[in-house]
């Protein structure tokens, strides 16, 4: 097979085309931004980065819209180009503004074409091609309730396979006491590293340890016996799976490898998103019961320690949600992901 795979800037897109890319057979080729994050992820797992200069579409300054479109139209002669030359029997679009004049190319050369959306809701370009490709790839079932197209299907997230593999953390647990992550990260996170360090000095005299990953640009002052800080770590689907609660942000790579192991799990949306997708993904699966979602405006630490001492020893509940998440998580994601493909082109 000959497969293009395109998608870029964020590592939500770029993800879960690394795990497609980790058991895909033939001649792969990735479609994106050299300036972007994608090249340096990507660039030596492939046969070949197709790089396209683009950049998203700001419809309130003119001088930008009219630079954008000019590198939009660019970048799609290029892509017919490329395409021509490297004959893909299929072209896949993760997300992102580079997707677009790539998916466009190939489907004015009549080649298969897929999207996947990794959020409950379509982003701006995956919105404009879901009517225009050949199949639309849902990784949430909650999709389903806002978008009917004929020409989609429920998967799941390639990026959630990796919580297949564990290897022991080397974090020393205090026995018998609950264990709670808070993941916070580089990015738009110091509000959930201040509300888990606050959190922390409360919790004293409850049997709650806390391991917080903060990113490498949050510095903690003092140790604290019930819990563990760390900056940034390879092995966190571990720790996810070695802790009862986790409490994260809503982006969407994050949600499937949560939902899938399954894991109880309190989300603060980010309210500093596009479209504001991260309320959305947490929206839909909090009513399905899938987990707990509280908004950033007015929380304060007393609130969400309250909540999680509810969640953590609230049996019942932890039964409902795991086995609310067991019954959505259909497995083997990437396996049938694959299977998506090669019936599309055989």
């Amino acid at each position: 097979m000959n497969i293009v795979i395109s998608g870029g800037k964020t590592a939500g897109h770029i993800t879960p085309a690394l795990a497609l890319i980790d058991k895909l057979e033939g001649k792969i080729y990735y479609a994106g931004n050299s300036r972007q994050m994608e090249y340096q992820m990507v660039k030596d797992k492939v046969d070949e980065f197709l790089d396209y200069d683009v950049i998203g579409f700001k419809r309130r300054n003119p001088i930008l819209l009219i630079k954008a479109m000019y590198k939009f139209f660019k970048a799609y002669k290029k892509a017919k180009i490329d395409l021509k030359r490297v004959k893909p029997d299929v072209v896949i679009g993760m997300g992102g503004f580079v997707c677009a004049p790539v998916l466009f190319a190939a489907r004015s050369l009549k080649i298969k074409t897929i999207i996947h959306e990794q959020n409950v809701v379509f982003g701006l370009v995956n919105r404009i091609l879901s009517k225009r490709v050949d199949k639309v790839i849902f990784s949430f079932e909650e999709s389903l309730d806002y978008y009917k197209l004929d020409n989609a299907i429920v998967i799941g997230n390639p990026a959630s396979e990796r919580t297949k593999d564990y290897i022991q953390s080397d974090i020393n647990y205090p026995k018998n006491y609950k264990r709670v992550l808070f993941l916070g990260g580089s990015l738009g996170a110091k509000r959930i590293n201040d509300l888990a360090l606050d959190i922390i000095k409360k919790s004293k005299d409850f049997n709650l340890f806390f391991v917080v990953i903060t990113g490498n640009n949050y510095e903690i002052e003092e140790d604290y016996s019930n819990a563990k800080f760390i900056g940034f770590t390879e092995n966190l689907t571990s720790i996810m799976q070695e802790c009862d609660l986790i409490i994260s942000r809503a982006g969407a790579s994050t949600l499937c490898e949560v939902l899938n192991i399954p894991k109880l799990m309190i989300v603060i949306p980010s309210p500093n998103v596009t479209n504001n997708h991260q309320e959305k993904n947490a929206m839909a699966l909090a009513k399905k019961n899938k987990l707990i979602m509280l908004n950033e405006e007015g929380l304060t630490s007393s609130v969400l320690l309250s909540e999680i001492i509810k969640i953590v020893y609230d049996d019942e509940l932890k039964k409902d949600i795991i086995k609310n998440n067991k019954e959505a998580n259909k497995g083997d994601v990437i396996w049938r992901f694959i299977k998506e493909i090669e019936n599309m082109i055989s």
